[in-house]
């Protein structure tokens, strides 16, 4: 395997997985954050 085709791998792979329209993780990622940051600030009191 040659440097050539793991490039031409791991861009399938990106692509495959998105990383180039982080959209769907963001939506996942910030209302996720903020139930775990509500869930540490009650457990705290």
């Amino acid at each position: 395997m040659t440097w050539d085709d793991l490039k031409q791998r791991l861009d399938l792979y990106e692509k495959l997985m998105r990383l180039d329209k982080p959209i769907g993780i963001l939506l996942l990622l910030w209302p996720t954050l903020w139930g775990c940051g509500s869930l540490l600030a009650v457990c705290r009191t």
